[in-house]
């Protein structure tokens, strides 16, 4: 039987994966071809600052209400490391050929510390057209076209 211990683990305070924005996309043990870096900051790496539309804060919030690619334990922020300043997943935007990863606290990163996205970024986003209000599947079929499966929800303390 495995401690309590190995089931808190996550919960700690961890540093964020820090990565170059739109460099190819390598988190955890895979690559995914394709996809590409946004928003991937750390404390010890400076970033360009500016001002975000509000509208595409908006998107961004969207999407960061409904999170893909989900791992265990959370990241929270490295300037202030508020509590609420945490988060675990990505939001995808998807253009042409390229897909554009930002882990959901991107959002934070924006509104609190100023950080501005790539053009490219923030192009795609505007484009993209508004995502449904209807909860989809990773695999971007409506969740009511999908049979029941018994899920695990992870709480945080």
């Amino acid at each position: 039987m495995r401690s309590r211990a190995w089931l808190t683990f996550n919960v700690r305070q961890k540093s964020m994966a820090y990565f170059v924005d739109l460099s190819s996309y390598r988190y955890g043990s895979r690559t995914q071809p394709g996809v590409i870096h946004i928003g991937w900051l750390d404390a010890a790496h400076e970033f360009a600052k500016g001002s975000v539309a509000a509208a595409l804060i908006a998107k961004m919030k969207q999407k960061a209400a409904r999170p893909v690619e989900l791992y265990r334990g959370f990241h929270v922020c490295e300037w202030c490391g508020q509590k609420e300043a945490r988060g675990c997943g990505e939001i995808r935007v998807v253009r042409d050929e390229v897909t554009f990863a930002a882990p959901v606290l991107i959002v934070h990163y924006i509104e609190a510390h100023g950080y501005l996205p790539p053009a490219a970024f923030l192009r795609a986003l505007e484009e993209e057209p508004n995502q449904s209000l209807e909860p989809t599947t990773m695999l971007g079929t409506s969740a009511a076209e999908q049979p029941l499966v018994p899920s695990i929800v992870v709480a945080h303390l």
